[in-house]
């Protein structure tokens, strides 16, 4: 990164190898998506986790749910639900007696109506459940009322136009 780089500033690589010409290429751990033309964006680390350290739970006490956030706790059918609605159902899993919820992928995806299987930018939270301060907020909650998080995630199914691709372009 470059000395004085600021939050929000987006920023890109160019890499040039002797096989190939110059390639733009945008950073697999980039936090968000500046635009359509792969920029990346620099993100504050900003949030607040106050005094959350979670406790593992033993694998053989773990009661695990399984949520896909868009549809968990949407308003309506025609929307996407955010990790903010699916914290104000966590004192109806709470008393299932949950103590684990294993998010489905969500990570930055091609189409915001899907269930995660096609991601294009595997560090990158899915803006329409509330990006990474929502997905952050959720974890707060989760562990506030002694519910643990673990995701699932799809390294196979990135999606070809993602960070593979400026990869592949270096080939």
């Amino acid at each position: 990164m470059q000395p004085g780089a600021k939050p929000g500033q987006t920023y890109q690589y160019q890499i040039t190898t002797r096989m190939t010409d110059a390639s733009i290429a945008t950073t697999p751990e980039r936090a968000l998506t500046g635009s359509e033309n792969g920029t990346s964006v620099i993100v504050a680390n900003d949030f607040d986790w106050g005094d959350d350290v979670f406790p593992p739970i033993p694998r053989e006490r773990q009661i695990i749910y399984e949520l896909h956030v868009g549809t968990f706790a949407r308003p309506d059918a025609s929307t996407a639900a955010t990790f903010y609605d699916a914290i104000e159902k966590l004192d109806y899993l709470e008393e299932l007696g949950v103590n684990m919820i294993e998010l489905m992928p969500v990570t930055c995806m091609v189409s915001s109506h899907g269930w995660g299987y096609a991601p294009n930018h595997i560090y990158a939270v899915e803006s329409s459940y509330g990006g990474r301060h929502g997905l952050m907020s959720f974890v707060r909650a989760c562990h506030d009322r002694g519910i643990g998080v673990i995701l699932d995630v799809v390294f196979n199914h990135l999606d070809g136009n993602g960070v593979t691709m400026a990869i592949r372009r270096l080939e």
